[in-house]
């Protein structure tokens, strides 16, 4: 659940953002984002190669 977008009248409110790009960029970064710029840049989003894989995923990876 994207909290931002439920709470972003107030986090404009108390000065925590001042444009509507900021709320989905601290979306993203918080928890990959749900709407707004996340949509589009999950079309070219990928892996770091230091980000945790669980071994029993890696089983089942198909490059």
């Amino acid at each position: 659940m994207s909290y931002i977008r439920e709470l972003r009248p107030y986090m404009y409110w108390l000065g925590f953002l001042n444009k509507a790009k900021e709320a989905g960029e601290l979306d993203w970064k918080a928890i990959g984002g749900t709407w707004g710029i996340a949509t589009s840049r999950l079309s070219c989003w990928e892996r770091s190669e230091d980000s945790f894989r669980p071994l029993i995923l890696l089983r089942y990876w198909i490059p």
